[in-house]
């Protein structure tokens, strides 16, 4: 019994102690309670005055923007309102340079009623050019007028066919003959793009420098190709097909045919497309050309103490042109001068513009026409000379070849026109041109004769003939100077 009294207080305390640790831990939990709200609190407080900053910070940056949009849109507005002034103003601008587009050519009709005879050549000269370039073709001309040579000296070259008013809107293709230049085989009709002197001008430039770099490549090995035959390749490689080679061939060709009596550049360039002239004599030109470059390069160097402007004074440039071609006579110095005040008046001249790529230059135009005009008076001399050696040598000349040396009718001709029906032997060329021209040596003498004969010099036999007007015509294709050794 005391046993169990025992275990029963045993029991009774244990369970004390477990009531005793519950409270324990209930009071703890309380107080973790407690706390926690406390706590609680704490982040309730904070996070409360910091979304009330927040959302106050929010509201004034929302304001801001809406501020900042408004004065966008009124912005806007205003942008909008100045565009549509300034594209009001640009249709009326447009309108404007449309009508001064339209306006800008002569009008040939008006200005046949208004004036009596024909303008059909001022037509053809100033055709799809604006005022600008038409003052520049009647001022050139007025210039050559000023120092032109007396009517009885001059050469017509221009051809009443030449002064069509108007053009074919078609060319009829020649053929696929292999007798063509391959630029021009084509059958079909092709259409006229009317090109202007100018742009073809500039396609003769590139061309030739096209050219130029093509002989210079190292698998040419100094084989110098024709005009003809590169014309065809730099069409082909540029445009592709045959049909617009041909094209563009034949407007090439038809623009040299009808601007080639307005321009040496063209003139030259057509000779020499159509076997007519040597492509020596276009870099014979060229150096000529360099040459006067560099010479007034020189000149400005020595004016200016070592250091070239591109600018000297007029006189002085006038001065060195008569010093340097005492070749030309008063008459061609003039045309230089009249030239160059044609380009540049004033007493200063820019020389560096004269030989710009682009440059339309009148200086050099004439300088190429006098050149021209040296190498017909070069042939003028030799025929004088053959004449006058076919006069003395003959006393009863015959009928059909040295008595029209003397009679009237002759007589009215140009020494080359006399000298076409005569007959020139190897050893009477070769003495005119040593008589003639006593400064060459005679491999130079030789080389003309063989030339004129339309051989190599070493196969000219002694008692060869040859018509003097074939004669002439073969000189007439290479270069022609005066002396021992080209001179400027």
């Amino acid at each position: 019994m005391e046993e169990m009294g025992r275990k029963h207080d045993a029991h009774l305390r244990q369970k004390e102690q477990e009531i005793a640790s519950l409270q324990h831990g209930l009071k703890k939990a309380h107080q973790d309670v407690e706390s926690m709200t406390a706590e609680m609190n704490t982040v309730k407080e904070h996070y409360g005055s910091l979304m009330t900053e927040k959302e106050g910070t929010m509201s004034k940056e929302l304001d801001s923007l809406w501020t900042e949009l408004q004065a966008e849109q009124e912005q806007r507005r205003i942008l909008e309102s100045r565009n549509a002034e300034l594209e009001t103003n640009l249709r009326q601008t447009q309108k404007a340079l449309k009508q001064k587009e339209d306006d800008k050519y002569p009008d040939w009709d008006y200005i046949q009623n208004m004036l009596p005879g024909s303008v059909a050549e001022w037509g053809m000269k100033s055709k799809e050019l604006d005022y600008n370039d038409t003052i520049i073709v009647l001022l050139r001309d007025l210039m050559k007028l000023k120092v032109a040579k007396p009517a009885s000296e001059k050469h017509v070259t221009i051809k009443d066919e030449n002064l069509a008013p108007t053009d074919p809107k078609y060319f009829i293709g020649l053929g696929l003959s292999s007798d063509l230049p391959k630029y021009l085989r084509y059958k079909g009709k092709i259409p006229n793009r009317h090109i202007s002197r100018r742009d073809l001008r500039a396609l003769i430039r590139d061309t030739w420098e096209q050219k130029a770099a093509y002989d210079a490549l190292p698998a040419r090995r100094g084989q110098v190709s024709t005009l003809a035959d590169f014309l065809y390749a730099y069409l082909r490689k540029r445009f592709g097909s045959q049909e617009i080679v041909a094209e563009w061939g034949y407007n090439i060709h038809e623009a040299c045919r009808k601007h080639r009596f307005y321009s040496v550049e063209i003139q030259l360039f057509f000779g020499v497309l159509t076997d007519t002239f040597d492509e020596e004599i276009y870099h014979h030109q060229t150096q000529t050309i360099e040459r006067l470059k560099t010479m007034f390069y020189r000149m400005d160097m020595d004016l200016h103490d070592g250091k070239a402007r591109g600018v000297v004074p007029k006189s002085a440039a006038v001065q060195m042109l008569g010093r340097v071609w005492t070749q030309k006579d008063e008459r061609q110095i003039e045309q230089l001068i009249n030239a160059l005040d044609a380009d540049q008046p004033g007493t200063m001249l820019t020389y560096r513009w004269l030989f710009q790529a682009d440059a339309e230059s009148m200086f050099l135009d004439i300088v190429r026409e006098q050149e021209m005009e040296l190498r017909e008076g070069y042939l003028s001399g030799i025929a004088c000379t053959l004449l006058a050696t076919f006069q003395a040598m003959s006393t009863t000349p015959a009928p059909s070849t040295r008595a029209s040396t003397t009679s009237p009718a002759a007589q009215a001709k140009s020494p080359i026109e006399q000298l076409a029906s005569q007959k020139i032997s190897s050893l009477d060329a070769s003495r005119a041109l040593a008589r003639y021209d006593p400064q060459k040596s005679k491999k130079e003498i030789d080389a003309l004769v063989g030339r004129g004969f339309g051989v190599r010099p070493g196969e000219v036999k002694l008692r060869s003939v040859v018509s003097g007007d074939k004669f002439i015509e073969n000189l007439r294709r290479g270069i022609l100077y005066a002396g021992s050794s080209q001179k400027t």
